[in-house]
């Protein structure tokens, strides 16, 4: 270390050299106490309550799949395309949060994996038509679906 930067501790616990500007460390970034930083949490607090129902229900029908009746998940279409819907209108304006671009990548995973679970439905309850081993009348649905 040369005569010109001096290391010193700071109450993040990392050794800073005294030309280094502190503001906008990711520490910075973190701070409970900044208003940005509790508004943004508000708003992803309430993006996630409201997906969370719409995911309850989805997860809740497919967890009453079984192989006898596969197409049963196929109930819950409407409520994914409402979660489709929920993640555009809370995911059209970014928030400045570092934990924003994380959620959004997961509730698009999410609707990833039920699209393609829905797919396969789809595809085994119409290959079953076909072979005869499954009715054509539709799979019983939930109360007001």
């Amino acid at each position: 270390m040369n005569g010109n930067h001096e290391a010193h501790a700071c109450c993040c616990h990392h050794d800073h050299h005294d030309h280094v500007d502190h503001m906008g460390t990711p520490h910075d970034i973190l701070d409970p106490e900044d208003a940005a930083f509790r508004q943004a949490l508000q708003k992803m607090q309430a993006m996630a309550a409201s997906m969370q129902g719409l995911h309850a229900e989805i997860d809740a029908a497919l967890s009453r799949v079984s192989q006898q009746n596969v197409g049963y998940i196929l109930t819950q279409q409407k409520n994914v395309r409402k979660l489709e819907q929920l993640y555009a209108d809370c995911f059209a304006e970014p928030l400045d949060h570092p934990l924003y671009e994380t959620m959004r990548q997961a509730e698009q995973e999410y609707l990833k994996n039920i699209r393609g679970i829905l797919r396969e439905a789809r595809q085994l309850k119409h290959s079953r038509k076909e072979a005869g081993k499954e009715p054509a009348a539709a799979e019983p649905m939930e109360p007001g679906e």
